[in-house]
């Protein structure tokens, strides 16, 4: 029989195994369907922690989240963003800020994230503080971005006005497909660290993260 060929092909009944193809022969399917995913099954919560006019200083925590939920929760970033607000004339310097891996955090103050739908509630145990005192930090970052901290403005194009362009419309970190995104197991954290010894300017940092239970 050749492929797609189906002449000769009997098919019997399921329950007495008589030919079906008589009058009256009827073809029982029984098919189990499942219904589709609502939204909430198809999206996980999903919060963004957002401090605005930060100012830096020498190895300074801009923001921390940490996930002390024991294992009750997994936590995803989903964006990370720094964005040079300051726009009175200033003479700033470079700054550089790093992503760090960190286990606890303390002090400073604390930051509610918001939920993007208000039907979703964020695990207590998960916490976001600008200005922190970081326990258990690990060494090297995950990533590192460097900005100077001049204003910007109306007026010419320049480097700061590029940056800020650059700042606003695309996200300094987002999982690329096929890849995981940065990840807050139970009793785990991560925070921006600004290093360089300097309190000149001021910046807006955000998180957008999601919760699975």
């Amino acid at each position: 029989m050749s492929a797609g060929d189906i002449s000769g092909t009997t098919i019997e009944g399921g329950t007495d195994g008589t030919l079906v193809g008589n009058t009256g022969d009827r073809l029982k399917v029984d098919a189990n369907f499942s219904a589709p995913p609502t939204v909430a099954e198809r999206e996980f919560p999903t919060f963004t922690v957002y401090v605005t006019n930060i100012a830096p200083g020498n190895n300074k925590s801009m923001l921390s989240l940490l996930n002390a939920s024991g294992s009750t929760v997994v936590i995803r970033l989903r964006e990370i963003r720094i964005i040079n607000v300051q726009t009175t004339a200033v003479t700033g310097v470079m700054n550089t800020f790093d992503l760090l891996r960190m286990t606890g955090h303390s002090a400073g103050t604390s930051i509610t994230p918001a939920a993007h739908d208000s039907t979703d509630s964020l695990n207590v145990a998960v916490t976001a503080r600008t200005g922190g005192t970081i326990s258990g930090e690990v060494a090297g970052p995950l990533r590192r971005w460097k900005y100077s901290s001049d204003e910007h403005g109306v007026g010419a194009q320049d480097v700061q006005s590029m940056n800020a362009v650059m700042q606003y419309a695309s996200p300094l970190y987002q999982p690329i497909s096929k890849t995981k995104p940065i990840t807050l197991n139970a009793n785990q954290g991560i925070h921006i660290k600004q290093t360089v010894n300097t309190t000149v300017g001021t910046f807006d940092l955000m998180f957008v993260f999601t919760q699975e239970s």
